[in-house]
């Protein structure tokens, strides 16, 4: 798994921790799996991330305001019922 070069070392690292997450779960988003994936020391990516649940709730923010994107464009009608039921 290789990171595009021309991101800064912080979006190698959210890019490397979500590819990590999407096909293996957040057991294998670990701080060395991350920096193999991206070439870097384990310990530098705390200059970007304060600590692992750090890095793994900037992955929930992005995946919230994906989702929220996801749901804008759409138009649910109907009973609040079946909007939700809808959106799930």
């Amino acid at each position: 798994m290789t990171v595009r070069p021309t991101l800064r070392t912080e979006q190698k690292i959210a890019v490397a921790a979500r590819r990590l997450l999407d096909a293996e779960g957040p057991e294998a988003v670990t701080m060395r799996r991350v920096a193999d994936a991206v070439g870097i020391t384990p310990m530098a990516i705390y200059r970007h991330y304060q600590d692992h649940e750090t890095l793994l709730n900037a992955l929930a923010d992005t995946g919230f305001e994906e989702l929220a994107a996801q749901l804008a464009k759409r138009r649910f009608s109907g009973a609040i019922e079946k909007k939700l039921t809808k959106m799930g």
